[in-house]
């Protein structure tokens, strides 16, 4: 590229008035157009800075008023070229660099809201065990209680049985001792009336004995007294 010798800086509008004798000014606005059709992001932030960029870095690149103006719009226009080019390097590395920054953060936002959703997770796991838990205590309590009434009704009804049992058979030992003391009393009552019988069947017999010895004796004594 041939560089040109600067000569002295000229006016404003001197600059302007050669920028657009020199067409450099619709080489700024041409380009910037092939931005917008190219669909690259945020074209519209990047026009509205590349350009007054790339205008105001022509407007300070001095212009060799001896050249020809054919060789002087050519050089212009490669000075844009290369301007609008660094600019839009600089504005796509800045651009990478935000949509990284900003691919760091929703992947950062990602992993955040993956654990959250783990953590989540994780204590709806922990309280369907928990509950899972509570509820088998209280099964396996309902259970123990209904097993250990039904034991109670169980012992109760063998107690009730065994006391009926007991009952019935104390019934029966004293109706069998009642009964026992009864033909006791009964067998006693036959005894002593029968010893009765004999003890008056005795004194009967003793009594006739007395008696006959007693006429036995009157009569020895009246067939004595005969014989006297």
């Amino acid at each position: 590229q041939q560089q040109l010798v600067p000569p002295p800086p000229p006016a404003p509008l001197q600059q302007q008035a050669a920028l657009q004798a020199s067409g450099a000014a619709p080489v700024v606005s041409s380009t910037v157009e092939q931005l917008r059709m190219a669909n690259i992001p945020h074209t519209q932030q990047l026009s509205s800075s590349i350009q007054p960029t790339a205008q105001k870095k022509v407007e300070e690149t001095p212009l060799d008023s001896q050249q020809p103006t054919s060789h002087t719009q050519s050089d212009v226009e490669e000075q844009v070229q290369a301007a609008l080019k660094l600019e839009l390097e600089e504005e796509l590395q800045r651009e990478k660099a935000r949509l990284e920054e900003e691919e760091k953060e929703r992947e950062a936002q990602r992993k955040l809201e993956a654990k959250l959703e783990e953590g989540r997770l994780e204590r709806e796991k922990e309280q369907k065990e928990a509950a899972a838990r509570r509820a088998k205590e209280l099964e396996d309590l309902q259970a123990e209680i209904a097993r250990e009434r039904e034991e109670a009704e169980k012992r109760r009804e063998e107690n009730e049985k065994k006391f009926q049992e007991e009952q019935a058979r104390i019934k029966k030992e004293r109706e069998d001792l009642l009964k026992q003391e009864e033909e006791a009393r009964a067998k006693k009552q036959e005894e002593d009336e029968e010893r009765k019988a004999l003890e008056e069947k005795e004194c009967k017999k003793k009594e006739d004995r007395e008696m006959a010895d007693r006429e036995k004796a009157a009569a020895e004594a009246a067939a004595a007294a005969e014989a006297a």
